[in-house]
């Protein structure tokens, strides 16, 4: 009496079998942008700085409170970090950062230490430049710089005289 109540006939048709197939590669993709939120706080943090540095000549000063977001692209969020150049003694603070954006390429996600940025988006900064300061980036910008992008959206430059005021 069992056989006769079970279906055999049970059939898959081809379109919910791509349906399926769809949705599952779309999980999958999902899960692998994922991964770098199982990376190390610390470590991002340290990376970023050194990419940064290497890549850019930008010497940041990046906060602890790191993000990672998916959309529109992968990248980190970092809030309130600084911008920092070498002065004669010592280091000295040329930019506040609201938020820095760093997009991440998507080519290698499993092996964190093939981290590659593309592009970096300096969000809600105020820039605090003296004279001195604009000869010493005029002189760094001569050596060879990326060719990757960095945009600055929505800040404010104060140029400062030798005493301190804003001109």
């Amino acid at each position: 009496k069992v056989q006769n109540k079970t279906n055999n006939n049970f059939k898959i048709s081809n379109f919910n079998k791509y349906l399926i197939s769809i949705f599952g590669l779309l999980f999958i993709y999902l899960f692998y942008l994922l991964i770098p939120l199982l990376y190390d706080k610390n470590w991002v943090q340290i990376n970023i700085e050194d990419k940064l540095l290497n890549e850019f000549k930008i010497n940041l000063s990046a906060s602890a409170d790191i993000s990672y977001r998916i959309l529109p692209k992968p990248h980190f969020l970092i809030k309130d970090s600084k911008i920092l150049i070498e002065d004669v003694e010592k280091l000295k603070s040329i930019a506040e950062i609201k938020n820095l954006k760093v997009f991440l390429s998507q080519g290698n996600f499993l092996e964190k230490e093939k981290m590659y940025l593309t592009k970096v988006i300096i969000d809600n900064a105020n820039f605090s430049l003296l004279r001195s300061d604009l000869k010493i980036l005029n002189n760094s910008s001569n050596n060879q710089f990326s060719n990757k992008k960095i945009k600055i959206n929505n800040s404010k430059i104060f140029f400062k005289d030798n005493l301190g005021q804003t001109i």
